[in-house]
């Protein structure tokens, strides 16, 4: 079985966010650990629907979860082309509210299940993750090598 490694700390944010209905999508590093990458990661990236309905959501589960209410609005997190990080108390957290060319709703529909402990978290599919990549490679030269080299692995690992 694939093994994601998200720290204790982060499960339980994410155990938070599907118990409040949250409707949510693991990226980034530890989604590659779920097409099977063994890379290295410093935090949790998630791209969220970012409708207003979600983002109170997604605010209320973070206040259930971190115990106090967390520095930023659901108003914030409705906008689309926002990155929201936030960190402490253990936790490091990237959420993204839309990729530009990626309807949320389909990726969505697309999505595997990655189950870590009795947490069964919602993971983008291939395909989008490598349309994430693409679109984050064009977007910021810096990250532009590592963003391709996650590309060709998830191209061989077919579907991509």
């Amino acid at each position: 079985m694939r093994g994601l490694g998200i720290p204790d700390a982060e499960l339980e944010i994410l155990k938070a966010l599907n118990r409040g209905d949250v409707a949510y999508l693991l990226i980034g590093g530890y989604a590659m650990r779920w097409y099977g990458a063994t890379r290295q990661t410093i935090d949790v990236d998630l791209l969220a629907s970012s409708t207003l309905d979600n983002a109170r959501r997604f605010v209320r589960a973070l206040e259930r979860a971190l115990g106090h209410v967390p520095g930023f609005s659901a108003e914030m997190f409705a906008e689309a082309k926002k990155q929201v990080r936030f960190q402490g108390d253990g936790y490091r957290m990237s959420v993204l509210t839309s990729v530009e060319g990626l309807a949320f709703e389909a990726a969505y529909g697309e999505r595997e299940h990655a189950p870590q402990g009795h947490v069964v978290i919602p993971v983008v599919s291939r395909r989008h993750l490598a349309f994430i990549k693409r679109v984050a490679a064009n977007a910021d030269l810096g990250r532009r090598n590592k963003e391709m080299g996650d590309i060709a692995f998830l191209e061989a690992q077919g579907t991509a």
